[in-house]
């Protein structure tokens, strides 16, 4: 008797403490923002230079201050949009759909990152591969 006692008021303890700790979230928490940015790539590989290009349905929303460039290349880090530094981005802001930049690389280079920071963090949004793209 004492043995189913023991776990039943330990049920009771805990759900009169109130405690949450094995239900799920009801939502993210607050001061996130809704949904972070997305830029999925497709690229196109020369000998010296690759072109990558922002796929369909996918946008790096104005309300993001972020700067947003190309690393990997041939002249080290190409910044592409930027609402920090506009001046220096090779393209414009807010990133869409169909937007691409052309970027040098070394022949021998078979790797570049699309990445996205703000003053804070860095994000890699996509790596891409010499041979991997249509």
């Amino acid at each position: 008797m004492r043995r189913r006692a023991l776990p039943a008021l330990l049920v009771v303890v805990v759900v009169l403490s109130g405690c949450q700790a094995v239900l799920p979230a009801s939502g993210p928490p607050a001061g996130l923002p809704e949904e972070p940015p997305r830029v999925l790539c497709d690229a196109a590989w020369g000998e010296e230079e690759v072109t990558v290009t922002v796929a369909a349905g996918h946008a790096l929303t104005a309300d993001w201050a972020v700067n947003l460039s190309v690393a990997g290349t041939a002249a080290g880090t190409t910044l592409w949009a930027s609402t920090v530094a506009p001046g220096q981005a090779q393209g414009s802001y807010p990133v869409e759909p169909g937007d691409s930049l052309t970027v040098p690389v070394e022949p021998g280079r078979d790797r570049l990152r699309v990445t996205v920071a703000s003053t804070r963090t860095a994000t890699t949004l996509c790596t891409l591969y010499r041979g991997a793209s249509p």
